[in-house]
């Protein structure tokens, strides 16, 4: 038992370590995890799924989405909730600004015929 405890830990501590990721990777993640806490963790995946902070300079963050759709659905149903995580966060009044980009998500290849 006292095996796969110590096992378990180590994987936790693995899975967690956050110390890889480049500066705006783990402000990202950091953000999300505020998100989470304040809309939900399945609300907050959902949303998280198709979005990615593309800029944070000069106050501004801009996330994007690979589609207007997205864009549109995002601004009115958690941009408030995004700018308070984001200024949460980074402790400063940040802006938030969604964007549609067809290339913020990598494209998969076709399947082999």
């Amino acid at each position: 038992m006292p095996n796969r405890e110590r096992l378990a830990e180590a994987i936790t501590r693995r899975l967690t370590d956050r110390s890889r990721l480049t500066a705006p990777a783990r402000l990202w993640e950091a953000v999300l995890a505020d998100l989470r806490r304040r809309v939900g963790t399945r609300r907050a995946n959902e949303w998280a799924r198709c979005a990615r902070l593309v800029s944070l300079a000069d106050d501004e963050a801009v996330v994007a989405f690979p589609d207007r759709a997205a864009c549109q659905g995002a601004l009115g149903a958690l941009h408030d909730s995004v700018q308070e995580a984001i200024r949460a966060v980074t402790n400063r009044k940040t802006r938030l600004s969604f964007v549609s980009d067809p290339n913020v998500l990598p494209r998969r290849p076709l399947p082999p015929m």
